[in-house]
């Protein structure tokens, strides 16, 4: 796909949700009931249309916003597809990859990256690659 054009859209969102308790969980603190203000950052490519715009912004806020002071765990029941996945930053950042690529055809989701608890520079970051072309 020729990329055309890249476009950003960044997202603050407070959200909560629960882990599954397992081995890899080191302190077994987000096995309990839980909430993270998110950073969510996703990188479109598209070519330019005669819109003369990759996408509007909106879209892609409001599918992010869809996180937005919900429960995430009940987001992820609520799907066929996700109702068995735990709600890791890993699988938050591919669930919004997925959820945009399955509404918006003409673009391509380069990434997304997610942040829990956002500090700055120090803050961990996870990036899922879309692995779609």
């Amino acid at each position: 796909m020729n990329k055309g054009f890249e476009i950003e859209v960044k997202r603050f969102i407070d959200a909560a949700h629960q882990l599954p308790d397992s081995k890899d969980l080191i302190t077994k603190k987000c096995a309990n009931l839980h909430g993270h203000t998110y950073y969510i950052k996703v990188l479109i490519s598209g070519v330019n249309d005669s819109s003369g715009m990759v996408i509007d912004f909106s879209g892609i806020k409001n599918i992010i916003d869809e996180l937005d002071h919900k429960y995430i765990n009940d987001i992820f029941k609520a799907s066929m597809v996700w109702e068995k996945e735990p709600t890791t930053a890993e699988n938050i950042a591919k669930f919004i990859c997925l959820k945009i690529n399955a509404i918006y055809t003409h673009i391509r989701v380069e990434k997304v990256m997610v942040c829990e608890g956002y500090k700055g520079e120090s803050s961990n970051w996870v990036t899922y690659y879309n692995p779609y072309e």
